[in-house]
């Protein structure tokens, strides 16, 4: 029998990071009732939390227990801005951390509640953050240090009849992509984790358009330094394309704008599809592709364009008939997607608000981007911007990853019978695609984390081979030896059962720095919300982890233990609740002592009689059975109630 008994001081552990230490020293939160899952890669504080049963905070008092419990800093705290519901009973509600009144990038709590209760936590944040909130540089001055630093020679801005397309598109009239400056606090780029290396900046959203490039840059607000950039832009990575008739003639739905008169657009889902002619230009202004009917036989290569608008079609039916998202922000988002980018233009993007597509470079050995899989990997960005926001380090990883791993499921959910493990196979005139996720090495990508091909410099569509293999053999299953001499057996769950799996990862555990090993212990813990602690998908997730170099085996005990919020009670009757804090266990059986019993997991148990009862619990799960008795563990012991004696009166 084993307790999990938090120490009051967080013992410091090694990692190969500078600035993991100086977290590990300095943190001396008291979790009591709580169980520290694991720690973050990159500061070295708590990053996965559970709540004991019976100890856990209500929805209203988390954040400033937050504060309290992590000893994060008077000036601290924690602001919610969304939340959701899943379809097994949780509501997850996200944080961000704020210094003062600035908001700090890249941090995010997430609150795992049932029955109004916080369950577990997990997620970003930073430790002691005391920056200068002083600002000495004006909006303007340092949206010109920002330019600077990006030297473009033509901007998004510039571009009005662009602006006007974008005003009618999104029913903004005040639309422009002109940098609006907001002050965030974040941390300094290749710096450690420490509070001085957290600056207060002002943050711009620039989009380049000669060279192309769209990005969040982050000015001190004091000195004008750029202390950190994010990339908006999220490909394919290839010079490739794709040609135009990868999925046959298919169902697709456009509008009837005109007598006669058929474009590419439609309402039915969320809030619009819609794909646009960019006629080889860079410039977004909205041309329709027309056809005087609704069966739509456009020659090459406009005909790419009807696989365009069905790949996001597909990829909004497969969210929202799958795992009931309305689009990739679950608010309708409107997917619009532009064809013909500039000329020879062998990449597709992602560029945080649309699709866009090249023609690609025959030549090469690629043609036009708009096979299926490449739409819903590069849609399938946008559901990471919605909800995790991986990026930096290995999590970029992780999002190119998670990509590939949507992108081809929703090939097989599109088209089952023409589907493949290939990334990027159509687009390719030999067939081999760009990626294989059954076999990451054959197109020399590392199958295992750190192993043979792995990038030191963490070039992130290389570095996604371990997760894309790891969904793979979840899916199919499989057995080998890995780069670590491990040899590994992996049962397949079937892709029905797993996409449940990696999405509920996602969706409700990731956070902008999650890293391989998080993931690991997110999709675990996404595994045993959907199909029980010790289940075989559970098993299947952790081997499969396994196989590709993360973490260890699956190996799992049943361990009963309970507490009692009393013990010796002077009352009768006494009420006792008592709480099951056994690890891996679906089921129990109580005996209170008294000759009645109960199965509920937190039962409320009644004493009548005066006594020393001895209680016991037997627990079992697919991972065994085990049982305690915790002898003599309840005295009640009330006092008798005293008889008054008659009194006798005189006159």
């Amino acid at each position: 029998m084993k307790k999990n008994i938090l120490p009051l001081a967080l013992a410091f552990v090694f990692v190969s990071m500078t600035g993991f230490a100086f977290a590990q020293q300095n943190f001396h939160g008291k979790l009591e009732g709580a169980t520290i899952v694991s720690y973050s890669k990159y500061t070295g504080l708590p990053n996965f939390v559970r709540f004991r049963p019976g100890t856990v905070e209500t929805q209203s008092d988390f954040p400033s227990w937050l504060q309290k419990s992590l000893a994060l800093g008077a000036s601290v705290s924690f602001r919610p801005y969304s939340t959701e519901q899943d379809g097994i009973g949780f509501t997850h509600v996200r944080y961000k951390e704020y210094v003062g009144d600035f908001p700090v990038e890249n941090t995010m709590i997430i609150a795992h509640i049932k029955d109004d209760k916080v369950v577990s936590f997990n997620g970003d944040y930073y430790q002691d953050i005391n920056p200068a909130l002083s600002v000495s540089l004006s909006e303007q001055n340092a949206l010109q240090f920002a330019l600077n630093g990006v030297h473009a020679a033509k901007y998004k801005w510039e571009n009005k009849d662009e602006e006007n397309a974008m005003k009618t598109m999104t029913h903004d009239p005040s639309f422009t992509y002109f940098p609006k400056g907001e002050l965030v606090a974040v941390h300094q780029d290749g710096s450690d984790y420490s509070a001085s290396s957290i600056h207060l900046t002002w943050k711009f959203n620039v989009y380049a358009e000669e060279p192309l490039s769209r990005n969040d840059i982050f000015v001190d607000a004091q000195t004008g330094a750029i202390v950190h950039k994010r990339n908006l832009i999220e490909n394919v990575d290839v010079p490739g394309s794709a040609n135009t008739v990868y999925s046959g003639t298919q169902p697709i739905t456009c509008d009837n704008f005109n007598t006669n008169q058929y474009r590419l657009r439609e309402t039915g889902r969320g809030n619009g599809i819609e794909t646009y002619n960019l006629n080889n230009s860079t410039n977004y202004t909205n041309t329709d592709f027309t056809n005087n009917s609704s069966t739509w036989n456009l020659s090459p290569p406009d005909q790419a364009a009807t696989d365009a608008h069905w790949g996001a079609e597909m990829t909004y039916d497969y969210y929202m008939n799958v795992h009931n998202r309305n689009s990739i922000d679950d608010a309708g988002f409107a997917l619009l997607s532009y064809v013909h980018y500039s000329n020879n233009y062998v990449n597709a993007f992602w560029d945080g608000q649309v699709m866009t597509y090249g023609d690609g470079n025959v030549s090469q050995g690629y043609t036009i981007m708009t096979g299926l899989d490449v739409c819903g990997h590069e849609i399938s960005h946008g559901l990471t911007t919605f909800t995790a926001n991986l990026n930096g380090g290995e999590a970029d990883a992780l999002n190119e990853g998670n990509s590939d791993i949507f992108g081809t499921t929703i090939e097989f959910y599109a088209r089952p019978s023409n589907a493949d493990w290939l990334i990027g196979a159509d687009i390719t005139t030999n067939g081999q695609g760009l990626r294989n996720m059954s076999d990451p090495k054959q197109l020399q990508q590392p199958d295992t984390y750190l192993g043979q091909y792995w990038d030191q410099f963490g070039e992130p569509h290389n570095n996604n081979g371990p997760f894309i293999y790891w969904y793979y053999l979840l899916c199919q299953g499989g057995s080998g030896t890995n780069d670590n001499n491990d040899n590994y057996n992996v049962t397949g769950i079937t892709m029905q059962e797993a996409q449940f799996i990696e999405y509920r990862g996602l969706s409700v555990y990731f956070t902008p720095s999650t890293a391989y090993a998080d993931a690991r212990t997110y999709t675990i813990q996404a595994a045993q919300d959907l199909y029980g602690a010790c289940s075989p998908e559970v098993i299947s997730t952790t081997n499969a982890w396994y196989a590709v170099g993360v973490g260890a085996q699956f190996s799992a005990s049943v361990a009963a233990s309970f507490s009692a919020d009393v013990t010796n009670s002077c009352t009768l009757p006494a009420t006792v609740n008592f709480t099951n804090t056994s690890s891996n266990a679906s089921n129990a059986t109580w005996n209170f002592g008294d000759n009645t019993t109960s199965t509920q997991t937190n039962p409320t148990h009644t004493y009548t009689q005066n006594g020393t009862y001895s209680v016991s619990l037997s627990v079992n799960s697919a991972c065994g059975t085990d049982s305690i008795l915790q002898t003599n563990y309840i005295t009640v012991n009330a006092p008798t109630t005293p008889v008054a004696a008659a009194d006798t009166v005189s006159a």
